[in-house]
């Protein structure tokens, strides 16, 4: 299957329309979600289409940079920062810190059970 990697390639097919095995595929990573495009209207709805994407995570080198993480992955990450700084410079992180923080990471970690390389791990420097 070809990776199609301009908008304006995949809008040179004549007729996206027509019904066949899809043979080009199109993704484009718009926000909050991508849109995937085929050449063609699959015959079968029993034919499987396996994708795998991969990119390196972007760097926040700015303030007003995103953070290249999934939005479920923000509290955790919130907190997680919050509990770092609390234990570096000796201020206060109670019970109810600690369970909001381990609860976040939870829904996190919950939220795509596919496993991944991308992860964060407390207390690793």
């Amino acid at each position: 299957m070809e990776m199609l990697r301009t908008v304006t390639t995949y809008e040179a097919i004549a007729d996206k329309s027509a019904s066949g095995t899809p043979g080009v595929v199109f993704y484009e990573p718009t926000l909050p979600a991508g849109w995937l495009s085929l050449d063609t209207e699959p015959i079968d709805v029993t034919d499987v289409l396996r994708l795998t994407y991969v990119r390196p995570l972007e760097d926040v080198d700015a303030s007003t940079d995103d953070l290249d993480y999934p939005q479920e992955w923000f509290s955790p990450l919130a907190l997680g920062l919050a509990r770092q700084i609390a234990l570096d410079y000796g201020a206060t992180w109670g019970q109810q810190h600690e369970m909001l923080y381990k609860e976040a990471l939870l829904v996190a970690q919950q939220a795509n059970p596919e496993v991944s390389d991308a992860y964060f791990e407390p207390g690793r420097e």
